[in-house]
């Protein structure tokens, strides 16, 4: 029953789509100056744990290139270098839940229009029942109707190719930003340790 109610809920959002419920161009939505600023937030914190990388590569290599020649300071300088690893490693940990937030906040930015709300929910409602097959075929059949829409409005002239590849990148981060939103990462635990 509840099956029924969720397909029945899926036709009358791609319904609504169809019809001219999705007016706003997509590109607007995503791009709009509060997404903008996320996306340049989410690039720096990108930047910055690229560098915490780097540096802990570069300690690691240079530990272990002190230990394959028998460096006489290697047993002195490992415990600071060990000590500073695990202090990259700290920060590599912050960035990423930084990173992660923001994340969610863009996500919810550019899911600002009704349709994509709904879409949400009702993603939400499917994996709360533990039914994320469902899930995925509301996403997928969301891209589908955006997809149709946009090609029906380049081959009816009302928006031009150029002004249709950025709807497109729109409509895949629109996706992608469900998909963040309605399967959160779980924390993988290693079950063999």
């Amino acid at each position: 029953m509840k099956s029924i109610r969720n397909i029945f809920a899926i036709v009358a959002m791609l319904g609504c789509i169809v019809n001219g419920g999705h007016a706003q161009e997509l590109a607007k939505i995503v791009n709009s100056s509060e997404a903008l600023r996320l996306q340049a937030e989410m690039a720096e914190i990108r930047n910055m744990g690229a560098s915490v990388s780097d540096e802990s590569t570069r300690l690691k290599e240079e530990a272990r290139r002190m230990r394959d020649q028998g460096d006489s300071n290697f047993s002195k300088s490992k415990k600071e270098i060990l000590e500073k690893i695990d202090s990259l490693s700290k920060e590599g940990d912050s960035l990423r839940k930084v990173w992660f937030k923001l994340r969610v906040e863009y996500s919810r930015e550019i899911l600002k229009t009704e349709e994509s709300q709904k879409v949400l929910r009702e993603m939400l409602e499917a994996v709360s029942a533990d039914d994320s097959d469902l899930a995925g075929k509301i996403k997928w059949d969301y891209r589908r109707s955006l997809l149709d829409a946009a090609s029906e409005k380049v081959r009816f002239g009302k928006i031009d190719r150029e002004t249709s590849r950025e709807e497109l990148k729109a409509i895949y981060k629109i996706i992608r930003a469900l998909e963040v939103l309605a399967f959160p990462p779980v924390k993988r635990v290693d079950v063999l340790h």
